[in-house]
């Protein structure tokens, strides 16, 4: 029943991250094709990424959890432009500090060592200034876009 519930929360956020409802039809008249990260900020993808990652990392344990929210980070290498070779071993690194299972403190302010809150930690990682600082440091254009970069080469997504 727990697995259940961590996919079904992983899938919840993941399809919050990486939504692709609208897919164009071929008689659509829309500016642009192709997943909606393209259209997202460098910035939004930077974070998107370093989180699917941190689900990865989280949910190692449950192969299709891990699986799937690493699929997610795959692609969303795609669409961010940021500098790989400096960022990779500090977005690992924040990703493990994220998830030192420390205990969590409960309801009553006790802590508590047995539970389990990787997925809140990595929404306090999202959320939090360490990967606002490694967006500032890392990623050299955060309110640009993939597809504002395919307008300007000319055609694209």
């Amino acid at each position: 029943m727990r697995t259940q519930l961590q996919i079904v929360a992983v899938a919840l956020v993941i399809s919050w991250l990486i939504p692709m409802a609208a897919w164009p039809t071929e008689d659509c008249q829309c500016e642009h094709r192709g997943p909606e990260a393209a259209g997202r900020s460098y910035a939004v993808n930077y974070r998107d990424l370093v989180l699917a990652n941190c689900i990865a990392r989280a949910y190692k344990t449950d192969t299709d959890a891990s699986m799937d929210a690493g699929r997610s980070a795959s692609a969303l290498l795609e669409w961010t432009a940021f500098n790989m070779d400096d960022a990779s071993r500090p977005m690992v690194d924040i990703i493990k500090s994220a998830l030192v299972n420390d205990g969590t403190i409960d309801g009553s302010g006790k802590l508590t060592k047995d539970v389990r809150s990787s997925f809140s930690r990595c929404m306090d990682l999202y959320h939090g200034s360490g990967l606002a600082e490694q967006v500032r440091r890392y990623v050299g254009w955060p309110a640009r876009t993939a597809r504002d970069d395919a307008r300007a080469q000319g055609p694209g997504p």
